[in-house]
């Protein structure tokens, strides 16, 4: 459970392993490649939700961009300078 100290917020990996067994059974291949094809159909009609999805299991996730404001304010150390 997440926040609970001590604790990552990650279900404990038996718990994702139970999970996965239960998908492999209950989701087949057959049905997983009906899926897989209706989420290609609806990139191709130009459904941008299933076109990200896609290329992100394609091509992997772009890099997200933070951009920080405000009054931050950070103490650069020029350790190349001789101080002493």
């Amino acid at each position: 459970m997440a926040g609970k100290a001590g604790r990552s917020g990650r279900r404990p990996q038996v718990q994702q392993d139970n999970i996965r067994d239960l998908l492999d059974k209950y989701f087949t291949p057959d049905a997983r490649q009906k899926v897989l094809a209706k989420v290609i159909e609806m990139a191709n009609a130009k459904n941008l939700e299933a076109i990200k999805l896609l290329w992100s299991y394609c091509y992997g996730k772009a890099p997200e961009t933070i951009h920080l404001q405000g009054g931050i304010a950070i103490r650069m150390i020029d350790e190349s300078s001789d101080s002493e």
